[in-house]
Protein backbone atom coordinates (compact mmCIF):
# COMPACT_ATOMS: atom_id res chain seq x y z
CA UNK A 1 0.00 0.00 0.00
CA UNK A 2 2.55 2.39 1.06
CA UNK A 3 4.41 1.81 -2.38
CA UNK A 4 1.17 1.91 -4.13
CA UNK A 5 0.29 5.84 -2.87
CA UNK A 6 4.21 6.91 -3.79
CA UNK A 7 3.09 5.80 -7.30
CA UNK A 8 -0.02 8.21 -6.90
CA UNK A 9 -2.26 5.59 -6.29
CA UNK A 10 -4.87 5.00 -3.53
CA UNK A 11 -8.16 3.99 -1.92
CA UNK A 12 -10.35 1.96 -3.15
CA UNK A 13 -7.89 1.80 -6.52
CA UNK A 14 -5.39 0.85 -4.68
CA UNK A 15 -7.33 -1.71 -2.08
CA UNK A 16 -8.19 -3.66 -5.49
CA UNK A 17 -5.00 -4.16 -6.56
CA UNK A 18 -3.36 -5.48 -3.82
CA UNK A 19 -6.47 -7.75 -3.30
CA UNK A 20 -6.05 -9.00 -6.62
CA UNK A 21 -2.11 -9.73 -6.32
CA UNK A 22 -3.35 -11.60 -2.76
CA UNK A 23 -5.80 -13.70 -4.75
CA UNK A 24 -2.91 -14.19 -8.03
CA UNK A 25 -0.51 -15.31 -4.93
CA UNK A 26 1.87 -12.64 -6.26
CA UNK A 27 1.36 -11.53 -2.60
CA UNK A 28 1.46 -14.39 -0.49
CA UNK A 29 3.69 -14.54 2.96
CA UNK A 30 3.89 -18.08 3.28
CA UNK A 31 5.78 -18.12 -0.13
CA UNK A 32 7.87 -15.36 0.69
CA UNK A 33 8.73 -17.05 4.46
CA UNK A 34 9.83 -20.32 2.24
CA UNK A 35 11.85 -18.27 -0.17
CA UNK A 36 13.78 -15.97 2.45
CA UNK A 37 14.33 -19.08 4.70
CA UNK A 38 15.97 -21.13 1.15
CA UNK A 39 18.13 -17.97 0.54
CA UNK A 40 19.71 -17.22 4.16
CA UNK A 41 19.68 -20.83 5.02
CA UNK A 42 21.58 -22.22 1.84
CA UNK A 43 23.36 -18.95 0.81
CA UNK A 44 23.67 -16.89 3.91
CA UNK A 45 23.90 -19.59 6.18
CA UNK A 46 22.00 -17.96 8.84
CA UNK A 47 20.69 -20.15 11.60
CA UNK A 48 17.37 -20.42 12.90
CA UNK A 49 16.89 -18.02 15.78
CA UNK A 50 18.86 -15.28 13.31
CA UNK A 51 16.04 -15.98 10.79
CA UNK A 52 13.13 -15.72 12.80
CA UNK A 53 14.09 -12.79 13.87
CA UNK A 54 14.37 -11.06 10.54
CA UNK A 55 10.99 -12.55 9.51
CA UNK A 56 9.15 -11.44 12.81
CA UNK A 57 10.98 -7.72 12.03
CA UNK A 58 8.90 -7.74 8.37
CA UNK A 59 5.76 -8.60 10.23
CA UNK A 60 5.85 -12.70 8.99
CA UNK A 61 2.99 -14.64 10.82
CA UNK A 62 4.82 -17.08 13.48
CA UNK A 63 2.97 -20.23 12.52
CA UNK A 64 4.27 -19.18 8.68
CA UNK A 65 7.51 -19.14 9.84
CA UNK A 66 7.43 -22.39 11.88
CA UNK A 67 6.39 -23.69 8.58
CA UNK A 68 9.25 -22.40 6.28
CA UNK A 69 11.45 -23.55 8.57
CA UNK A 70 10.14 -27.10 8.80
CA UNK A 71 9.55 -26.95 4.80
CA UNK A 72 13.24 -25.45 3.84
CA UNK A 73 15.99 -27.05 6.23
CA UNK A 74 16.46 -30.40 7.61
CA UNK A 75 17.88 -31.17 11.07
CA UNK A 76 21.03 -33.23 9.38
CA UNK A 77 22.17 -30.40 6.83
CA UNK A 78 21.77 -28.01 9.33
CA UNK A 79 23.89 -29.77 12.20
CA UNK A 80 26.70 -30.30 9.15
CA UNK A 81 26.80 -26.93 8.45
CA UNK A 82 26.47 -25.45 12.01
CA UNK A 83 29.74 -28.02 13.00
CA UNK A 84 31.75 -26.71 9.62
CA UNK A 85 31.35 -23.30 11.01
CA UNK A 86 32.19 -23.72 14.45
CA UNK A 87 35.41 -25.48 12.85
CA UNK A 88 36.14 -22.69 11.39
CA UNK A 89 35.53 -20.51 14.23
CA UNK A 90 38.16 -22.54 16.78
CA UNK A 91 40.64 -21.71 13.60
CA UNK A 92 40.20 -18.04 14.21
CA UNK A 93 40.02 -17.56 17.79
CA UNK A 94 42.74 -20.14 18.58
CA UNK A 95 40.87 -22.93 20.14
CA UNK A 96 42.10 -26.57 20.53
CA UNK A 97 39.63 -29.30 20.40
CA UNK A 98 40.26 -30.48 23.62
CA UNK A 99 39.58 -27.10 24.74
CA UNK A 100 37.31 -27.23 28.23
CA UNK A 101 34.03 -27.07 27.91
CA UNK A 102 33.62 -23.11 30.00
CA UNK A 103 36.40 -22.23 28.51
CA UNK A 104 35.20 -23.30 24.84
CA UNK A 105 31.39 -21.55 25.46
CA UNK A 106 33.24 -18.81 26.41
CA UNK A 107 35.59 -18.13 23.33
CA UNK A 108 32.87 -19.32 21.07
CA UNK A 109 29.91 -16.72 22.72
CA UNK A 110 32.72 -13.76 22.88
CA UNK A 111 31.67 -13.63 26.39
CA UNK A 112 34.69 -12.85 29.23
CA UNK A 113 36.22 -15.30 31.23
CA UNK A 114 33.21 -17.31 30.99
CA UNK A 115 29.72 -18.04 29.20
CA UNK A 116 26.80 -16.49 31.21
CA UNK A 117 25.00 -20.30 32.06
CA UNK A 118 28.70 -21.09 33.51
CA UNK A 119 28.60 -17.70 35.59
CA UNK A 120 25.04 -17.84 36.83
CA UNK A 121 26.11 -21.31 38.16
CA UNK A 122 29.55 -20.23 40.09
CA UNK A 123 29.61 -21.86 43.81
CA UNK A 124 29.72 -18.37 45.18
CA UNK A 125 30.74 -17.73 48.88
CA UNK A 126 28.96 -14.87 49.69
CA UNK A 127 31.48 -13.89 52.21
CA UNK A 128 31.58 -10.41 51.39
CA UNK A 129 27.68 -10.17 52.82
CA UNK A 130 29.63 -10.66 56.38
CA UNK A 131 33.07 -9.36 55.78
CA UNK A 132 33.79 -8.66 59.57
CA UNK A 133 34.06 -12.31 61.11
CA UNK A 134 33.16 -15.21 58.43
CA UNK A 135 35.00 -18.82 57.99
CA UNK A 136 38.08 -17.28 56.35
CA UNK A 137 38.58 -15.37 59.56
CA UNK A 138 38.71 -18.75 61.31
CA UNK A 139 41.14 -20.80 59.10
CA UNK A 140 43.22 -16.78 59.18
CA UNK A 141 44.03 -16.84 63.00
CA UNK A 142 47.32 -15.66 63.61
CA UNK A 143 49.71 -13.49 65.28
CA UNK A 144 48.18 -10.21 62.87
CA UNK A 145 44.48 -9.36 63.28
CA UNK A 146 42.56 -9.79 60.02
CA UNK A 147 40.09 -6.89 59.58
CA UNK A 148 37.69 -8.17 56.66
CA UNK A 149 38.04 -11.17 54.45
CA UNK A 150 36.26 -12.46 51.07
CA UNK A 151 36.54 -14.32 48.46
CA UNK A 152 34.97 -14.59 45.15
CA UNK A 153 33.90 -18.54 44.62
CA UNK A 154 34.66 -21.74 46.27
CA UNK A 155 37.41 -24.12 44.78
CA UNK A 156 36.74 -28.28 44.20
CA UNK A 157 39.63 -30.35 42.74
CA UNK A 158 37.13 -31.32 40.33
CA UNK A 159 34.99 -29.08 39.95
CA UNK A 160 35.52 -26.76 35.90
CA UNK A 161 35.91 -23.64 37.93
CA UNK A 162 39.00 -24.73 39.55
CA UNK A 163 40.65 -24.69 35.83
CA UNK A 164 40.03 -21.13 35.79
CA UNK A 165 42.37 -20.81 38.58
CA UNK A 166 44.88 -23.07 36.84
CA UNK A 167 44.80 -21.31 33.41
CA UNK A 168 45.74 -18.29 35.25
CA UNK A 169 48.44 -19.29 37.15
CA UNK A 170 50.16 -21.80 34.99
CA UNK A 171 48.76 -21.66 31.90
CA UNK A 172 49.76 -17.82 30.75
CA UNK A 173 46.14 -16.32 31.07
CA UNK A 174 46.48 -14.15 33.81
CA UNK A 175 43.92 -11.95 32.17
CA UNK A 176 41.36 -14.04 33.42
CA UNK A 177 42.42 -13.66 37.17
CA UNK A 178 42.34 -9.84 36.64
CA UNK A 179 39.05 -10.25 34.41
CA UNK A 180 37.37 -11.89 37.86
CA UNK A 181 38.33 -9.69 39.97
CA UNK A 182 36.69 -6.85 38.83
CA UNK A 183 33.66 -8.86 38.27
CA UNK A 184 33.80 -9.58 41.73
CA UNK A 185 34.71 -5.93 42.87
CA UNK A 186 31.71 -4.58 41.28
CA UNK A 187 29.74 -6.57 43.67
CA UNK A 188 31.57 -6.50 46.50
CA UNK A 189 32.15 -2.90 45.94
CA UNK A 190 28.85 -1.16 47.25
CA UNK A 191 28.83 -3.45 50.37
CA UNK A 192 31.66 -0.99 52.02
CA UNK A 193 34.41 -3.77 51.54
CA UNK A 194 36.98 -1.47 50.22
CA UNK A 195 36.61 1.66 52.20
CA UNK A 196 38.80 2.85 54.12
CA UNK A 197 41.82 0.85 52.32
CA UNK A 198 44.71 2.36 50.58
CA UNK A 199 46.80 0.04 49.19
CA UNK A 200 46.56 -3.53 47.63
CA UNK A 201 48.87 -6.06 47.85
CA UNK A 202 49.49 -9.28 45.75
CA UNK A 203 50.78 -12.18 47.67
CA UNK A 204 54.50 -12.01 45.85
CA UNK A 205 56.57 -15.02 44.33
CA UNK A 206 60.08 -15.16 44.91
CA UNK A 207 62.14 -14.28 42.07
CA UNK A 208 63.63 -17.27 40.42
CA UNK A 209 59.27 -18.41 40.07
CA UNK A 210 58.57 -15.08 38.88
CA UNK A 211 61.31 -15.40 36.10
CA UNK A 212 59.89 -18.85 35.42
CA UNK A 213 56.47 -18.08 35.33
CA UNK A 214 56.92 -14.69 33.51
CA UNK A 215 54.02 -12.87 35.63
CA UNK A 216 52.76 -13.01 39.17
CA UNK A 217 48.78 -13.74 38.49
CA UNK A 218 47.92 -12.10 42.37
CA UNK A 219 49.70 -9.03 41.12
CA UNK A 220 46.95 -9.30 38.06
CA UNK A 221 44.22 -9.80 40.64
CA UNK A 222 45.35 -6.80 42.18
CA UNK A 223 44.70 -4.80 39.02
CA UNK A 224 41.37 -5.86 38.40
CA UNK A 225 40.49 -4.63 41.87
CA UNK A 226 41.81 -1.35 41.48
CA UNK A 227 40.19 -0.67 38.02
CA UNK A 228 37.22 -1.11 40.03
CA UNK A 229 38.12 0.82 43.47
CA UNK A 230 40.83 3.03 41.99
CA UNK A 231 43.01 2.01 44.87
CA UNK A 232 46.55 1.53 44.31
CA UNK A 233 49.23 -1.89 43.80
CA UNK A 234 52.15 -1.80 45.61
CA UNK A 235 54.49 -4.38 46.05
CA UNK A 236 55.64 -4.07 49.90
CA UNK A 237 56.55 -7.26 50.64
CA UNK A 238 59.19 -9.45 49.40
CA UNK A 239 59.51 -13.35 49.31
CA UNK A 240 62.45 -15.92 49.65
CA UNK A 241 62.58 -19.25 48.05
CA UNK A 242 60.82 -21.88 49.66
CA UNK A 243 59.43 -25.36 48.97
CA UNK A 244 56.04 -25.33 47.18
CA UNK A 245 53.02 -25.30 49.71
CA UNK A 246 51.11 -27.62 46.91
CA UNK A 247 51.56 -31.23 48.62
CA UNK A 248 51.58 -30.01 52.40
CA UNK A 249 49.13 -30.65 54.93
CA UNK A 250 47.53 -27.66 57.36
CA UNK A 251 50.69 -27.64 59.92
CA UNK A 252 53.48 -28.33 57.20
CA UNK A 253 51.68 -25.26 54.97
CA UNK A 254 51.66 -22.77 58.24
CA UNK A 255 55.83 -23.49 58.81
CA UNK A 256 56.75 -23.25 54.96
CA UNK A 257 55.18 -19.92 55.18
CA UNK A 258 56.38 -18.60 58.21
CA UNK A 259 59.41 -16.38 58.29
CA UNK A 260 59.34 -16.54 53.93
CA UNK A 261 57.84 -13.02 53.40
CA UNK A 262 59.19 -9.82 54.10
CA UNK A 263 59.02 -5.71 54.34
CA UNK A 264 60.83 -4.24 52.08
CA UNK A 265 61.01 -0.97 54.01
CA UNK A 266 59.20 -0.76 57.30
CA UNK A 267 58.62 3.41 56.56
CA UNK A 268 56.92 2.17 53.44
CA UNK A 269 54.11 -0.21 55.19
CA UNK A 270 53.95 2.69 58.84
CA UNK A 271 52.32 5.54 55.52
CA UNK A 272 49.63 3.57 55.21
CA UNK A 273 46.29 2.70 57.61
CA UNK A 274 44.34 -0.09 55.91
CA UNK A 275 46.25 -2.14 53.62
CA UNK A 276 44.54 -5.43 51.43
CA UNK A 277 46.64 -8.14 50.67
CA UNK A 278 45.16 -10.17 47.65
CA UNK A 279 45.93 -13.63 46.50
CA UNK A 280 44.31 -16.44 43.90
CA UNK A 281 43.55 -19.22 46.61
CA UNK A 282 43.14 -19.52 50.19
CA UNK A 283 43.40 -23.61 51.23
CA UNK A 284 44.67 -23.50 55.02
CA UNK A 285 45.71 -19.52 55.36
CA UNK A 286 48.93 -20.12 56.01
CA UNK A 287 50.28 -18.10 53.30
CA UNK A 288 48.16 -14.79 53.82
CA UNK A 289 49.07 -15.71 57.39
CA UNK A 290 52.02 -15.12 56.86
CA UNK A 291 51.97 -11.88 54.25
CA UNK A 292 49.45 -10.26 57.65
CA UNK A 293 52.34 -11.18 60.00
CA UNK A 294 55.07 -9.35 58.23
CA UNK A 295 52.92 -6.40 57.41
CA UNK A 296 51.84 -6.35 61.09
CA UNK A 297 54.88 -6.67 62.52
CA UNK A 298 56.33 -4.05 60.85
CA UNK A 299 53.53 -1.78 60.95
CA UNK A 300 51.22 -2.76 64.47
CA UNK A 301 48.82 0.12 63.63
CA UNK A 302 48.56 -1.01 60.16
CA UNK A 303 44.81 -2.83 59.64
CA UNK A 304 44.84 -5.54 57.30
CA UNK A 305 41.63 -7.44 55.11
CA UNK A 306 42.37 -10.25 52.95
CA UNK A 307 40.64 -11.10 49.60
CA UNK A 308 41.46 -14.12 47.63
CA UNK A 309 39.46 -14.61 44.19
CA UNK A 310 38.94 -18.85 45.63
CA UNK A 311 38.60 -20.60 48.65
CA UNK A 312 38.46 -24.31 49.29
CA UNK A 313 35.46 -25.53 51.82
CA UNK A 314 36.03 -26.04 55.60
CA UNK A 315 35.80 -29.53 56.43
Amino acid sequence: MEKLRRWGIAGHKAETIVQHLVDTRFIDDSRYARAFVSDKYRYARWGRIKIIQALRLKRIDRDLIDEALAEEIDDETYIANLCALLRAKCRTIGMEETEPDHIARQKLSGEKVMCLGCHAAMPLTGYHKTPEFNQLHERTMCHAPIHHADACFFYERLSPYSRLIHAAKYEGRPSIGRLLAKDHARITAPTGFFDGIDLIVPVPLDRLKLIRRGYNQSHHIALGISDITDIPVGSLLRARRHPSQTSKNAAGRLDNARGTFSVGQQEDVARYSHILIVDDIITTGSTLCACAEAIHSASPQTSISILTLAATRMS
